[in-house]
């Protein structure tokens, strides 16, 4: 491999007066002068493998001497696990950020009575029911929301009208079921409505602290 690393190597391993005695700059010799030996992994082999060599070279060569696929960078790596991470990221962020907002809404004894209001028919019965928003799943959120009458609490730290909030809270659902189940991949249209729907919650978060604390004020 010839890279900016292994020239620089190679101009480092003499002192200004060797070069000068070889009556030579770096510049002038041959690229074979300034080579370093690159780890070749196959493309089946797993990535954990590669750590290493990845680590001290920052980079390794994929396929074999014979036949080159091509180079695995620490960027490579980088942006691999970003595309992998990031929608499991933006839901478990939108999950915190409806709970927040539910909380800045409704008192516990509110939170109580919604709950058994808008998921006891789904459990069977009101004694069944999650009362802890840490015991709930994203289907009762959107049933928590979506409740005419839980509603008129929500409205104030939502905004906007109560079709319109479950809407995007069904969009988030759909993407996470089938995130979740891996029943297909993500696509780039699905990254940008989970992160717009993020966005738009932590703005409500922003929103409903910043007029608590005007209330609070003297």
């Amino acid at each position: 491999m010839f890279s900016f690393r292994s020239f620089a190597h190679g101009a480092a391993s003499a002192t200004l007066e060797g070069w000068t005695k070889q009556k030579v700059a770096p510049g002038d010799l041959r690229v074979d002068e300034f080579l370093e030996q690159f780890e070749f992994a196959r493309v089946t082999e797993e990535m954990s493998r590669v750590f290493d060599a990845i680590d001290r070279d920052n980079g390794v060569l994929i396929g074999t001497p014979e036949r080159l696929v091509g180079i695995l960078t620490p960027m490579d790596f980088l942006r691999y696990l970003h595309h992998v991470a990031s929608p499991f990221v933006m839901v478990s962020e939108i999950e915190l950020a409806l709970r927040a907002l539910i909380r800045i809404a409704l008192t516990e004894e509110q939170l109580v009575g919604s709950a058994k209001r808008s998921l006891s028919s789904a459990y069977g019965g009101e004694d069944k029911v999650p009362t802890a928003l840490e015991e709930m799943t994203f289907d009762n959120y959107q049933s928590l929301v979506s409740h005419g009458d839980t509603w008129k609490e929500l409205e104030p730290v939502f905004g906007g009208t109560r079709t319109r909030a479950s809407a995007k809270l069904k969009e988030v659902g759909e993407i996470r079921n089938d995130l979740f189940h891996f029943k297909r991949e993500i696509t780039l249209q699905d990254h940008e409505t989970l992160a717009g729907h993020r966005n738009w919650l932590l703005n409500k978060i922003k929103q409903a602290e910043g007029h608590r604390k005007i209330e609070v004020r003297p």
